[in-house]
């Protein structure tokens, strides 16, 4: 039905594609099932919210916007569970399904906002991307795993801090505008899309 309504099937030139698509994503499902589920053990519940708070580092600078120097990043990430180590011990990692990209190397991981964020809101120091490909004649679920250094999240909590003075310099201003003709502009992305129309009148795609 999903399919139908949104005109995914109409995109589809043909029967075949169709069944091809179906075909690989009951296998990923499968894939998931009996190679990936039977060695995670989850210590917490899915989709668990998280909540990161942080002290200003210039609190001179956040007074002069007006903005409080405790402040705080919320989040959900998708699962902390149990892994297996090569010894054949356990160990809890953070881990993150993926199924937009085809692998994540140490250089994206690194380079991820997600991994230092999720281990200041968590304490937790492994974290693993668990990307679903379905590219391949057989889909199988790829592991990249890294550990998170303490220095990583202060740099990404001085990287937010910074963005968030940016934006509040922005709206005090008046130089920064919804822009309304971006995609991510829309009902289905952005949450705040009520209080845009309220603040900055017009309408928000949906």
């Amino acid at each position: 039905w999903f399919a139908r309504e949104s005109g995914i099937v109409e995109s589809w030139k043909t029967p075949t594609e169709r069944g091809e698509m179906r075909d690989a994503g009951v296998a990923g499902v499968g894939n998931w099932r009996d190679r990936v589920a039977t060695r995670v053990q989850p210590v917490a519940e899915p989709q668990a919210r998280i909540t990161v708070k942080a002290k200003s580092f210039d609190a001179d600078q956040d007074e002069a916007l007006n903005l409080s120097p405790d402040w705080e990043i919320t989040g959900v990430l998708d699962i902390i569970g149990e892994v297996p180590r090569p010894d054949g011990s356990t160990a809890v990692a953070v881990i993150d399904h993926k199924a937009s990209r085809k692998s994540y190397s140490e250089t994206d991981i690194v380079r991820s906002a997600q991994p230092p964020i999720y281990r200041a809101g968590t304490s937790i120091d492994l974290f693993q991307f668990h990307v679903l490909r379905t590219d391949l004649k057989s889909p199988k679920t790829v592991v990249s795993s890294h550990f998170v250094q303490p220095s990583s999240t202060a740099h990404i909590l001085r990287r937010c801090e910074l963005a968030r003075r940016a934006i509040a310099r922005c709206y005090h201003s008046g130089d920064w505008m919804p822009n309304r003709n971006q995609n991510l502009c829309s009902r289905r992305w952005c949450g705040f899309w009520e209080q845009c129309e309220q603040t900055h009148g017009g309408r928000v795609a949906p």
